[in-house]
């Protein structure tokens, strides 16, 4: 926003690079500078233009960063999930940052559904912190983005879930774990049933620890 990342021009004006190590590694086209970064590299303007497509939001690109910003709290969706959107743009930049990094640092070479992908996972997850009530389900979304749009970012808690009695002949087996502490005592129960809730079998067995706890989950 400020113009004073390092990227190569600004480099250049401190002398740390050399005058004619100015392209954007990225696309090799154009000088890398911070309007060409974040917004018209052919990569940045697939990344903007999917993810408003997933919105069915459309933006002409501006010149710079400053005025996409403007734009971005303009056109977006006039609702609750209007706070991802806004979120969305800086999980957008900061991972464009990143990728620009590795690819100068590691050598990376540039895929840009694949960028588009980290973006969207990026976005979840800084959702889920920002959130963390929200009706998440991350599997859906990273497989279909547009859920964003309609997530319950506060999803009320209404008590214990019912029980679900499984189809006639067949069994459920439901088990719990809790632990006190990620090195407390911890415990683990479970209790099966069949289509007419009639118990046939229960355990349920005290452990050390959260580790002892993850392991015999799985043993289980």
């Amino acid at each position: 926003m400020h113009g004073k990342i390092p990227i190569k021009l600004e480099l250049i004006k401190r002398g740390v690079l050399p005058q004619n190590d100015d392209l954007y590694p990225v696309c090799k086209v154009s000088a890398e500078t911070i309007p060409h970064l974040f917004c018209h590299c052919y990569c940045a303007w697939k990344l903007w233009s999917k993810w408003c497509r997933v919105w069915k939001v459309c933006i002409v690109m501006p010149a710079n960063v400053r005025e996409l910003l403007f734009q971005w709290k303009n056109v977006g969706p006039k609702c609750l999930n209007s706070q991802v959107w806004m979120m969305s743009f800086f999980s957008f930049t900061w991972t464009i940052w990143k990728c620009r990094n590795e690819t100068v640092f590691k050598g990376y070479k540039v895929d840009p559904d694949q960028i588009f992908d980290l973006c969207v996972v990026r976005l979840l997850w800084w959702c889920k912190a920002r959130w963390p009530d929200g009706d998440w389900v991350t599997t859906d979304i990273i497989s279909d983005p547009s859920r964003l749009k309609n997530v319950n970012l506060n999803k009320k808690h209404n008590g214990p879930t019912a029980w679900i009695a499984p189809a006639l002949g067949k069994l459920k087996f439901n088990t719990y774990g809790a632990v006190n502490g990620s090195v407390g005592p911890a415990g683990i129960g479970g209790v099966l049933r069949d289509a007419d809730s009639k118990i046939l079998m229960y355990f349920s067995k005290a452990l050390v620890n959260e580790t002892q706890l993850r392991r015999n989950y799985w043993r289980y």
